[in-house]
């Protein structure tokens, strides 16, 4: 899967395969790990599989008959903390393959940035 195809996928919420555009796709079983959430896709026009990852954003408290009285929401989710550190690590190897001097300002800018998503996405797994 591409990145373009994944993003589309993500973007119209998952009701068609992001290779062949197909809505003859059907998920399998939920399973789950801490606050991840997967299941396993399957198009039965183009025979790719798939998984689809969901990331806990939320919790909702109950009163007494079962109704939701407040919602929570998280600030930034583990999946988005994920995002945010692979994008820093891209640019932070960008940088260092184009600039030849390691004191280029650029590449220092990149690194404190790199080191900092690191310490964000470390804070929130933990």
């Amino acid at each position: 899967m591409t990145k373009d195809q994944a993003t589309e996928y993500l973007k119209t919420g998952g009701v068609h395969c992001p290779y062949c555009k197909s809505h003859n796709i059907e998920g399998g079983s939920f399973e789950y790990d801490a606050s991840f959430i997967w299941q396993k896709i399957k198009c039965y026009d183009c025979g790719k599989n798939w998984i689809d990852v969901h990331d806990l954003t939320s919790v909702q408290s109950l009163d007494e008959k079962g109704q939701v009285v407040e919602e929570f929401k998280a600030e930034t989710t583990r999946l988005q903390a994920a995002d945010d550190l692979s994008d820093a690590v891209d640019a932070h190897m960008t940088a260092r393959r184009d600039m030849t001097d390691p004191l280029d300002p650029n590449v220092i800018k990149t690194h404190a940035l790199l080191l900092i998503a690191q310490a964000a996405y470390k804070a929130k797994k933990d």
